[in-house]
């Protein structure tokens, strides 16, 4: 679950939209979107657990192992993964 407070958000509409956005997107490389509640001060979002970890600690467990680095294939099959979502959400 992530809390957003509502205070610091400049604009509450665009991020409204965004969540919209987000709760119609279905791609195994964007995160899903459950359940927005709201409240006076809080926004609530129920999203789908990701138990990946940061791409950085990736990056650094990988140079720290026996393999020593964080290969160009590594990095290419990432940034494949990216610019499917991408891609799909250009042309949804």
């Amino acid at each position: 679950i992530k809390e957003i407070e509502k205070s610091t958000l400049k604009n509450l509409k665009y991020v409204l939209r965004e969540i919209a956005i987000l709760k119609e997107v279905k791609h195994p490389n964007i995160i899903k979107l459950h359940e927005v509640f709201e409240d006076d001060h809080k926004l609530h979002l129920v999203m789908e657990l990701c138990t990946g970890g940061e791409l950085c600690d990736r990056i650094v467990e990988k140079t720290q192992s026996a393999e020593g680095h964080f290969s160009e294939f590594d990095a290419a099959e990432i940034v494949k993964k990216i610019l499917k979502a991408i891609s799909y959400c250009h042309n949804e």
